[in-house]
């Protein structure tokens, strides 16, 4: 994240709305760490600043993208957390990840 912050600050500026979006409809819970880490209860925090959610999104992106893409089309998931988890897999694919594959 803080190296985001000087090499690509218009990504942070994403990462900033996609937070707010979070905050508003689940706050950024299907990020939680907690969801992927069945060893670590009460692991991730993404609720508590836009920096733990961007954490909290990579961490489901780079190590259980088949789960976090389970959670995001499940038809129980509302619509506003699809949009926002959607958005941050698409930055995360086409602007932080761009040469790695989940």
């Amino acid at each position: 994240y803080h190296q985001l912050e000087k090499s690509d600050p218009d990504v942070i500026q994403k990462i900033k709305a996609l937070y707010k979006q979070a905050m508003a409809s689940d706050a950024g819970l299907i990020f939680n760490d907690e969801y992927y880490m069945d060893v670590f209860p009460h692991a991730g925090h993404p609720m508590h600043n836009d920096g733990e959610f961007f954490a909290g999104a990579v961490h489901a992106y780079t190590h259980h993208y088949d789960r976090l893409m389970q959670y995001i089309n499940d038809p129980q998931t509302p619509e506003a957390v699809r949009k926002y988890a959607l958005e941050m897999v698409k930055l995360l694919k086409t602007r932080v990840f761009p040469r790695r594959n989940p």
